[in-house]
C-alpha cells in the first residue's frame, strides 16, 4: 500500500517539475536528478518501480 501512495506522489512530482524545473532557484535539485538519484539508490525496490512506471 505505502508504494502505491509513493508511486503516485513521485507521479505528480513529475507533473510539478514539467513546469517547476525552469524556475528553480540555486542549489535545488532538479526533478530528473532527483528521480535518477532514488533509482540508484533503491533500484532494488521493484515492487515500488513497477508502479512508478
Amino acid at each position: 500500500m505505502a508504494y502505491g501512495h509513493g508511486a503516485k506522489y513521485l507521479g505528480k512530482l513529475a507533473q510539478l517539475a514539467e513546469v517547476a524545473d525552469p524556475f528553480l532557484p540555486e542549489g535545488v535539485v532538479a526533478h530528473e536528478a532527483y528521480s535518477a538519484e532514488l533509482r540508484k539508490n533503491h533500484g532494488r525496490k521493484s515492487g515500488f518501480w513497477g508502479r512508478v512506471g
